[in-house]
């Protein structure tokens, strides 16, 4: 798929994605990478688009419910694994309109090895509480199971 080629036959909300990426200009533009965490090589995230020089983290949403980039884990994470220890600008792309929010990863990158110590350390601690409705092992968790016995 060649985008500038293309455009025309993408679908109007994959258009609107493309359009807004490519008017950030940076160094160099990635798209669909996968960052691994170092400290925990199991762990990885996608990004829809990064752009590099002055770092933008891009996730497009397609969903119904809104999304903010302000305070995004998801956007942290990304950050995070792919390396980068300062601040740094995350984006969610959703209904035609770019969000963004800065992340100061002096902040965030321990939070988020702390919280992978605790899924991949020795001694697991479930947390299930709503955020459990997205996540795709709840089928399988004992913590979730026993908050749906309890509903």
């Amino acid at each position: 798929l060649n985008p500038a080629a293309d455009h025309g036959k993408l679908p109007k909300i994959v258009r609107e994605y493309v359009d807004a990426v490519m008017r950030h200009k940076a160094a160099e533009l990635d798209i669909e990478r996968e960052f691994i965490c170092a400290e925990f090589p199991q762990a990885f995230a996608t990004a829809d688009a990064v752009w590099y020089g002055q770092p933008m983290f891009i996730d497009l949403k397609t969903g119904r419910d809104p999304v903010e980039a302000e305070g995004n884990p998801q956007l942290a994470v990304l950050a995070a694994f792919a390396g980068q220890r300062g601040s740094v600008t995350g984006a969610i792309f959703q209904g035609g309109e770019m969000k963004t929010a800065q992340f100061d990863m002096t902040i965030w990158y321990p939070k988020i090895i702390a919280a992978l110590a605790k899924v991949y350390g020795d001694n697991p601690t479930p947390c299930p509480g709503d955020h459990c409705s997205k996540c795709r092992a709840r089928n399988f968790c004992p913590a979730h199971k026993h908050i749906e016995a309890e509903w």
